[in-house]
């Protein structure tokens, strides 16, 4: 049987949201040691950049949704015609 704090999002979008909940703590948990690795007096180069690509693919999948804000077409239309 699952945990509890798993059972408790019944839903699909619940599921969702408590992985990118988790994703986003894992992320800056990731960059923060990256951070206290650089301030030791011999850091680990390899540890410091598996941190960062941890960090930046936590931040990739965070913000694969996030809308651009390109024109649409029919945007670029309507400014042409009010030339």
């Amino acid at each position: 049987m699952p945990p509890y704090f798993i059972t408790k999002f019944s839903t699909f979008e619940d599921k969702i949201f408590l992985m990118k909940r988790i994703l986003f703590i894992i992320a800056i948990l990731a960059g923060i040691y990256a951070f206290y690795e650089q301030s030791k007096s011999t850091p680990n180069v390899w540890i410091s950049a598996i941190c960062i690509v941890v960090f930046m693919v936590g931040l990739l999948f965070l913000n694969k949704k996030t809308t651009s804000n390109s024109f649409s077409d029919s945007d670029k239309e309507n400014k042409q015609d009010d030339k």
